[in-house]
């Protein structure tokens, strides 16, 4: 009598098998809106100091982000010691399939006191504009969007760090925030669209010799926007997607079947005897 074996699907079906399962697993809807952002300025600035040198500014102004990455990069020489700073723009971009979004990064370096102090800044402003498919202009300005966005700010106390926030006061070198609006808001207070400002600096105070040490900042600021309610979670890394237990028992199946064929063939398993 023959060896019985249980019928395994052959590879490439089992192939097939696995990818669906994952593909349906991982899918995620794409935004169902479309997001422009024009940006109004993206700067780094290395302020004036009377003894040690004049301001050096670099910034790109006025233009429509493409989503690709932008850097605006400064450094200066200040009685022979360095001071820089660099912001990093990524906008317009999609995340997690499922939300626009924007991130900033950059860092500073402060070399310490100034006769009247040493700063470095890295700012950021412009204006989001969003529409759903199908609806009229009148519709969209209506139509309620929703953000979260998330901020860190890591940095010795020495050169006094600060986050701005849109409104121009100071907020926490870490957090988040999260809210909605519509267009329309926006529009009847004469602003063209979302506002985002965020804005961070560094700096020594004036004469402070014994507490102004030498300081390297790093900041980020990431913001997303949906139709639905959301918060920071959204920029969390993906979960890693799990086949579903019907597709894994196809896995299992099938490879037990092609290891059954494989020692049978090469004679490692034997016919049971009737």
């Amino acid at each position: 009598m023959k060896a019985s074996t249980t019928p395994a699907a052959s590879p490439q079906r089992l192939i097939g098998a696995v990818a669906i399962g994952m593909a349906a697993a991982a899918a995620q809807a794409a935004p169902v809106f479309s997001a422009t952002y024009d940006v109004s300025v993206l700067q780094v600035r290395l302020d004036w100091s009377s003894d040690l040198g004049a301001d050096v500014v670099d910034e790109s102004t006025n233009f429509r982000a493409t989503g690709a990455p932008i850097t605006q990069s400064a450094i200066a020489t200040r009685d022979g010691r360095t001071i820089s700073a660099s912001i990093t723009q990524t906008a317009p971009y999609v995340l997690a399939d499922s939300y626009w979004a924007a991130s900033w990064s950059g860092s500073m370096d402060v070399p310490g006191w100034g006769y009247y102090g040493l700063f470095a800044a890295a700012r950021t402003a412009g204006f989001w504009y969003f529409a759903l498919p199908g609806p009229t202009h009148e519709q969209n300005m209506n139509t309620t969007f929703y953000y979260a966005s998330l901020w860190n700010v890591d940095s010795p106390a020495d050169i006094h760090p600060e986050f701005i926030l849109g409104n121009g006061g100071l907020g926490p070198l870490s957090g988040s925030e999260t809210g909605s609006f519509t267009l329309a808001d926006y529009r009847r207070i004469g602003i063209p669209g979302y506002l985002t400002r965020p804005d961070f600096r560094g700096s020594t105070h004036a004469l402070d010799r014994n507490r102004n040490l030498p300081g390297h900042l790093d900041f980020s600021y990431r913001i997303a926007f949906s139709t639905t309610p959301i918060d920071s979670s959204v920029f969390l890394p993906p979960a890693v997607s799990v086949p579903e237990p019907s597709i894994l028992a196809l896995m299992l199946i099938g490879l037990a079947g092609a290891l059954v064929r494989k020692n049978v063939g090469s004679g490692l398993l034997r016919p049971v005897p009737g």
